[in-house]
């Protein structure tokens, strides 16, 4: 007949049940989320202004200086030695061709970005402009400029303007505004 040792059975069940506890706090510290995350639909966008307008004081002379953000935008250029082959007669005529139509492509390209900068400054200057109270905060709240006075004054089609303000941002003194915040279409 076998020998029954309540102790030895007891100490077994014991041993098993805490190497399962183990593992299962194990799996359960593994499988923890940050408390902000339970209740977060999405993740987490960071916005970074494309614009920024810093209070500047020089002397007794008081303004805003408006500036963009471009550290990682690199310096684009053309490069000569293309620009020496279109012209150059040993190159055949669908090298030339084909160089001339990327040729075409990149200053266009330059262009466009030229451009889109000149429109962020000057719709920054234009916020400054009409929105200083804002900015300064004397006022609380603004009428939005609507987009058709922007596009007669300074020349642009509407639907660029939309474009350069949906999705882009301002650091004002007052804090980081969307810019369509000051603009209505």
């Amino acid at each position: 007949m076998m020998n029954f040792d309540p102790q030895g059975i007891a100490s077994f069940v014991w041993k098993k049940y805490k190497k399962y506890l183990k593992e299962k706090l194990k799996r359960d510290i593994l499988n923890l989320q940050p408390p902000a995350k339970i209740y977060s639909q999405a993740d987490i966008v960071y916005i970074t202004p494309d614009i920024f307008i810093r209070p500047v004081k020089e002397k007794d002379k008081f303004y805003y200086r408006v500036e963009l953000y471009e550290p990682e935008v690199p310096f684009v250029h053309l490069n000569i030695e293309y620009l020496l082959m279109i012209d150059d007669k040993n190159i055949d005529t669908e090298t030339k061709k084909y160089l001339k139509e990327n040729m075409e492509d990149a200053i266009r390209f330059l262009k466009d970005l030229s451009e889109r900068r000149e429109i962020l400054l000057a719709i920054g200057k234009e916020i400054v402009q009409k929105f200083e109270k804002f900015i300064i905060g004397w006022e609380d709240k603004i009428n939005p400029l609507p987009l058709d006075y922007l596009s007669q004054k300074f020349k642009i089609d509407k639907n660029i303007l939309k474009l350069a303000v949906e999705n882009h941002f301002v650091d004002t003194p007052r804090g980081i505004y969307p810019l369509k915040f000051f603009f209505k279409d």
